[in-house]
């Protein structure tokens, strides 16, 4: 699983993911507007 905020990756200790909920471990947030793409592999 890989988060991209903005087109830049995230490390994994900076984000959980749970059913419908990406939760962010940061104290920033992201700028308004900006694209948020989870990626996920099942193999």
């Amino acid at each position: 699983m890989n988060l991209f905020i903005n087109g830049v990756l995230q490390p994994k200790e900076s984000y959980e993911v749970q059913s419908g909920i990406i939760r962010l471990k940061t104290d920033d947030v992201p700028p308004n507007g900006a694209p948020v793409i989870l990626q996920m592999f099942k193999v």
